[in-house]
């Protein structure tokens, strides 16, 4: 009998331990569902390498899944080409599935979070104004969040890069979906290393409270750090997300990256076995990226 292994391929990081780590605790969830013979993970920064990982592999089957928001440089260019450096390269079956983040159940996944920090911060959408709000760390009682107009604009945040013209799109193409949902009153796209910058996302929403959803997959200090002090919040070293304040007149609310939603596992699943169905033996093409937001 064949054997069948799964590869979490992720960019990965060096600096930040918990990036790779999170990426090791999908991997260990897939394992308890005993779907595959071998489950691994690979980095472009971390151990084990794209260029190592099949060498350490005894499965025949391989289906790698990007563990990446975005079609870009890293899924389309430096993982097949590493994995082609893999001595058993040309002895196995492989089928590349397209990155997790175009997976068009993102889309819901999304939505449910933004409706559950509207809940927990007493937010409101429309006309009217939101509810008093006690931001954390606000000791005096005073109502918080009350802004001329009322209303929530929505910034879903992506990484970007100038490496790859395609980086952007499926953060833009996630922003739409929102806004065709009507999940809020504005819905903006900014990016950490592209334009239009976080950095500048307060001087271009309109609205009184303001709720920003990281389309990340790694929870490290840069995520979870970087993004809520961009955008003006002051967040305590301990601090965990979501992170919520008051920036000039503005309520904002900071949520944890869309990687640390437990779903994300299921999702990576359903990627693995896409890429599985409909793949002939010795297929060495990667499979074609299906529609994001289909």
């Amino acid at each position: 009998m064949t054997r069948t292994a799964l590869v979490l391929a992720a960019h990965g990081s060096r600096g930040e331990p918990a990036v790779n780590a999170q990426i090791r605790a999908y991997a260990d969830a897939v394992v308890a569902r005993t779907l595959f013979d071998e489950v691994a993970v690979a980095f472009h920064q971390g151990d084990p390498s794209f260029s190592d990982v099949l060498d350490q592999l005894t499965a025949e089957d391989v289906t790698v899944v990007p563990v990446m928001t975005s079609v870009g440089y890293y899924s389309d260019t430096m993982l097949p080409r590493e994995l082609a450096r893999n001595r058993r390269y040309a002895g196995v079956t492989l089928r590349q599935t397209a990155p997790l983040g175009t997976h068009a159940s993102l889309v819901d996944i999304m939505a449910d979070r933004v409706r559950s920090l509207y809940k927990r911060f007493g937010l409101l959408t429309g006309a009217g104004t939101p509810p008093p709000f006690q931001a954390e760390g606000d000791q005096d009682g005073s109502p918080k969040g009350r802004g001329e107009g009322g209303g929530v604009s929505l910034a879903v945040i992506g990484h970007g890069t100038s490496r790859h013209a395609q980086s952007r799109n499926t953060t833009r193409d996630l922003a739409a979906w929102l806004r065709r949902m009507r999940i809020a009153d504005e819905v903006a796209a900014a990016f950490l290393d592209d334009d239009p910058p976080v950095d500048s996302l307060l001087e271009r929403v309109r609205h009184a409270s303001v709720v920003v959803a990281p389309f990340l997959i790694g929870v490290g200090p840069h995520a979870v750090g970087d993004i809520p002090r961009r955008v003006g919040l002051a967040v305590s070293e301990n601090a965990t997300p979501p992170f919520s304040g008051r920036v000039g007149d503005r309520l904002v609310v900071c949520d944890a990256p869309i990687g640390a939603d437990p779903r994300i596992v299921d999702l990576i699943v359903e990627l693995a076995f896409s890429g599985c169905a409909g793949a002939t033996d010795g297929d060495r093409g990667t499979a074609s990226p299906a529609e994001a937001w289909r």
